[in-house]
């Protein structure tokens, strides 16, 4: 009643200077009670909101639900992976089985090491022994008895011809020795065949020897170089130089370090030179033989073999220069014994042989020594009956 609104009593329940009720409201009215905010309005000041555990119980669910669906899918790729693998298609099983790897949690250890094995023999199946070993490694870390991945593991050693990595994945402690018989088998019986093939390159049987090969190759040793250039080497001795070339030429694709397969290579080209040593040509295959033995020799500078062919083929290809040299100062005499040495440089040669005794020939011709003449030209058919020139001195001797 003095003016001034007050919380108690009479006029000014609003609490403001209405002066006797000039805010409107009389002095019996109550002020309207506080509306509640709702919850969420007040848990935007920052407090946090505690979730029920309603809310928890279908969070968690739907998470088992996510995880199931993965592993349902996860179970249907191997499924289908296994059904592609039994068509023989282990290209596509391969690809299946990779993703259903992916698909599973790797907590799924179980799993996970069954599936490495599925890759593992669809990546031996299509030769591609350097996977089927990592993941032979990878399920073995996961379960180092699974006796099956050890054999598989050591089924893709001795497609690589390493025996002693073979018998290590199988003399594992705690794994059953007589589940793993098989692989054992197959250790032994291939280092017993190479050794019965290196008997008969040594007996001079390189036909029986490549034979041998072959099968052994299709059955066990379908990626070791080191049967590769047993093959190239037979295929040397029988003359099929075309065959050393792509053999060599596929060990090095891989390897291109291996200094076995560049000397097979560069004696291969040796061996086939048919150019005429009259020719500019006759020394093309043997420079080209001596880069080759040159980068051997940078990974190996003490390669014996190596540094003997490469030594012969520069004497060879120096000695060549002199003889044409000497034949066109019309020193015929000094030419014969360019040539003989020469003759003393490629015994292992008939090929090259029959080519030098037809050139020496040609020298006897100008000197008129005919009995020596018909003498040379019988060694060169003797080595090389597709010869068309000595059979020409022949005639020209007779007459």
């Amino acid at each position: 009643n003095d003016g001034r609104c007050s919380p108690i009593g009479g006029n000014g329940a609003c609490g403001r200077d209405c002066n006797g009720g000039a805010c409107g409201q009389t002095g019996g009215e109550k002020a309207p009670a506080p509306v509640a905010q709702p919850q969420a309005q007040a848990s935007s000041t920052g407090a946090p909101v505690t979730p029920s555990a309603q809310e928890e119980k279908a969070v968690a669910s739907g998470l088992d639900a996510g995880a199931d669906r993965a592993t349902d899918a996860a179970g249907r790729a191997k499924e289908a992976g296994t059904a592609k693998y039994k068509q023989g298609a282990y290209r596509e099983a391969l690809v299946e089985y990779q993703r259903a790897l992916e698909l599973l949690p790797p907590e799924d250890t179980g799993r996970r090491g069954a599936l490495l094995g599925n890759i593992a023999a669809a990546c031996l199946m299509l030769r591609r022994v350097d996977e089927c070993i990592a993941s032979c490694e990878s399920a073995l870390a996961l379960d180092s008895a699974n006796h099956k991945i050890r054999q598989r593991l050591a089924t893709a050693h001795v497609a690589k011809g390493d025996f002693a990595a073979a018998r290590l994945a199988l003399e594992a402690p705690g794994v059953d020795k007589a589940a793993l018989a098989t692989a054992w088998s197959l250790v032994c019986e291939s280092e017993q065949a190479l050794a019965a093939v290196d008997a008969m390159v040594s007996n001079g049987e390189p036909a029986k020897a490549l034979a041998a090969l072959a099968d052994l190759e299709t059955k066990a040793l379908f990626a070791c170089p080191a049967v590769a250039l047993k093959m190239a080497r037979c295929y040397l001795e029988l003359k099929q130089y075309p065959r050393v070339l792509n053999a060599t030429q596929s060990v090095l694709r891989e390897n291109p370090r291996n200094i076995d397969a560049l000397v097979l290579r560069t004696e291969a080209l040796y061996r086939n030179n048919d150019a005429g040593v009259e020719t500019a040509q006759w020394t093309d295959p043997l420079e080209q033989g001596q880069r080759l033995l040159k980068e051997a020799l940078s990974f190996d500078p003490d390669h014996a073999a190596a540094q003997a062919l490469r030594k012969r083929l520069r004497s060879l290809c120096a000695k060549h220069g002199e003889l044409k040299a000497a034949r066109d100062n019309r020193e015929f005499q000094k030419a014969t014994e360019l040539l003989d040495s020469m003759l003393e440089l490629c015994q292992d040669n008939p090929m090259m042989i029959a080519a030098l005794y037809c050139e020496r020939a040609r020298c006897g011709v100008r000197l008129k020594e005919w009995p020596r003449v018909l003498k040379d030209v019988g060694q060169a058919t003797y080595r090389n009956s597709s010869l068309v020139q000595p059979y020409l001195l022949r005639a020209q001797a007779f007459q």
